[in-house]
């Protein structure tokens, strides 16, 4: 992989190829300041620096040990010893070989090392910099914290404990929090870069395994991994292998089980639609003698006015916790009463439920089913795109997209009282007030906000991570 050809950025759990050099402008743009502004200009130069270094370093070899040198080193780099490279792990292969790799069985030191005493690159300074930092820079395991669209990310190596805010306005547009990266930051001049990254990225969970696994190479339980392993260039390759293992456990992973409710039934969000025929006070007071219904609450006025049942049901000798749970929810809105769920099952004793209580004041009309399943096969049935997929939020047809909007919001809400398997069964409201599982429902919510929504859609097809942790204190 030639270094100028089109770099790798992030993309979800896997990096797509972007343009190379500048960025676009993106919104927001005009007002960075001119300190931000200032360091992404120095970090443009390093990485021209850098770029121009790999040229220089890869001309050099190719001149003095010819392209045999190439094939071992790839055979070296290769978990399965072939000399072709995986081009997900190009970049990485050309930092490890021209930095950190022995340069011949005779002599320990990298290609890099050699080459600048014998051109003597200190008589440029930005070069002898970046080569040097180069040299210094360590492979790390970074888990993403957050980022700035249009600049970088803070980063944190989960080996060392070490922190940066890298620079690449590329991967910043795609990246999400707390996804895994392996590679290696280079810091030079007050800025730090990316100098070699692997283009897949592991979610937390898979992350939190590689680490595991690392620390027990390294000797290490809860203290930082040592610099002199990170920056040997053998140990740098058992932590690849590791990486690239995670990846193919990944590939290999069954598909992702269908989501239950509390009750083990297959989650999907059914609303029943009756008509209100006698008034609406009645109707409210027939409904609060359904088991389980909480006093209605009212939202919004004039017209606009809602009254909102609840409907729970009480814990049972089975009931893990012995917490109630909510099960449905009424809604009145001008002369409509919508009870939704979220699966057949409870729609159809929430149905028989309101039947029995309101008799003749109500008139059934109709169910509307609105499971994720049933929206995709909606949205394939749209006008296809230019490359026959849908691959796009806007590219579907309005009333399927708030349908799945809604439905995801409406999930949003009860998540936290539902019943988790990830989490031993319990919910994650009794979790976040449990010492010991809390830190596994912490886990389980950075692994769901890395995951983002699906490919192609917005913000609005993804759980809302960040509204589930202010409900749970989190």
């Amino acid at each position: 992989m030639n270094r100028n050809d089109p770099c790798w950025c992030g993309s979800g759990l896997k990096f797509k190829k972007c343009h190379g050099g500048p960025a676009t402008p993106v919104a927001g743009d005009d007002v960075l300041s001119l300190t931000r502004r200032s360091e992404i200009a120095r970090a443009d130069a390093a990485k021209a620096v850098d770029e121009e270094l790999m040229d220089q370093l890869r001309a050099s070899a190719s001149k003095r040990f010819g392209s045999s040198w190439f094939r071992q080193a790839a055979a070296d780099f290769s978990i399965d010893n072939q000399p072709e490279l995986d081009e997900d792990e190009g970049m990485m292969f050309f930092v490890w070989l021209m930095y950190h790799r022995a340069m011949t069985d005779t002599d320990p030191m990298p290609l890099a090392h050699d080459w600048r005493e014998s051109r003597r690159a200190g008589r440029e300074p930005a070069k002898e910099r970046v080569l040097q930092a180069q040299l210094d820079a360590p492979i790390g395991v970074w888990e993403v914290q957050s980022v700035e669209r249009g600049v970088g990310a803070h980063l944190k190596d989960l080996l060392s404990g070490d922190e940066r805010f890298v620079y690449d306005r590329s991967s910043s547009m795609s990246l999400t929090p707390w996804l895994g990266l392996l590679g290696y930051i280079v810091d030079v001049d007050g800025i730090s870069f990316w100098g070699g990254l692997h283009s897949r990225a592991l979610s937390p969970a898979d992350v939190a395994l590689v680490v595991k696994d690392i620390r027990k190479l390294a000797r290490v339980r809860t203290k930082p991994v040592s610099l002199a392993f990170r920056t040997d260039p053998d140990w740098q390759l058992e932590i690849i292998d590791h990486w690239r293992m995670a990846l193919d456990d990944l590939a290999n992973t069954k598909p992702m089980p269908t989501l239950h409710n509390h009750d083990g039934d297959v989650v999907s969000m059914q609303s029943d639609r009756f008509d209100l025929v006698a008034a609406r006070t009645v109707v409210l007071q027939q409904l609060s003698t359904m088991p389980g219904a909480l006093p209605p609450e009212r939202e919004g006025t004039g017209t606009r006015a809602q009254d909102i049942v609840a409907v729970q049901r009480a814990p049972t000798a089975s009931t893990i916790n012995m917490e109630s749970v909510i099960i449905g929810t009424i809604t009145i809105t001008g002369n409509a009463l919508t009870v939704e769920t979220n699966s057949v099952k409870r729609a159809d004793e929430l149905k028989a439920t309101v039947e029995r209580a309101c008799g003749t004041s109500v008139r059934y009309r109709l169910r509307s089913e609105q499971s994720m399943d049933a929206l995709r096969e909606r949205a394939a049935q749209s006008p296809p795109s230019m490359n026959g997929m849908l691959t796009s939020e806007s590219e579907m047809p309005p009333e399927v997209r708030e349908a799945m909007r809604q439905m995801m919001a409406k999930f949003t809400a009860s998540w936290p009282d539902e019943q988790i398997p990830a989490l031993g069964g319990v919910t994650p409201r009794y979790a976040a007030q449990d010492p010991k599982l809390r830190p596994r429902l912490v886990a389980l919510l950075k692994d769901m906000e890395s995951r983002g929504p699906m490919p192609g859609m917005g913000s609005g097809m993804a759980m809302d991570i960040a509204a589930i942790r202010r409900e749970l204190g989190l």
